[in-house]
């Protein structure tokens, strides 16, 4: 007589596993004894360990105030613009106290000359 082996019904997850070809090939490299490389699958292969070299914590790893970012930006450049003004407005006033300067000094230089005149005052007697 023959016995009957008992065994526990598989689910519909762990028939579709079986019948996938991807997990199929895990299940066999997980299950290898004959002294070959053993295969540590990773749970999510895009994830770096802590211990790897390339680990950052996601404090550093996000930019979380992008828009202070982009403000500090537009402050420098505002900040540069107004720096370009002011230096020119300072040489444009600088010009023009320099150009003053000299008109009043041809405007003192002819008040001497004039004052001169009127000192020596002589009659035109040629006619």
């Amino acid at each position: 007589m023959s016995t009957i082996k008992q065994t526990k019904p598989r689910g519909r997850e762990q028939r579709k596993l079986e019948s996938d070809k991807h997990s199929f090939e895990k299940q066999r490299l997980a299950a290898r004894k004959e002294g070959f490389q053993r295969n540590d699958p990773h749970t999510n292969p895009v994830e770096v360990l802590e211990s790897g070299l390339s680990y950052q914590p996601n404090n550093q790893r996000f930019h979380v105030d992008v828009v202070g970012e982009e403000k500090a930006v537009r402050q420098y450049q505002i900040d540069k613009s107004k720096a370009i003004t002011d230096q020119k407005r300072a040489v444009n006033i600088e010009r023009e106290n320099q150009r003053w300067k000299e008109i009043e000094k041809v405007s003192k230089k002819e008040e001497t000359r004039l004052e001169d005149a009127r000192a020596n005052h002589k009659k035109n007697t040629s006619r």
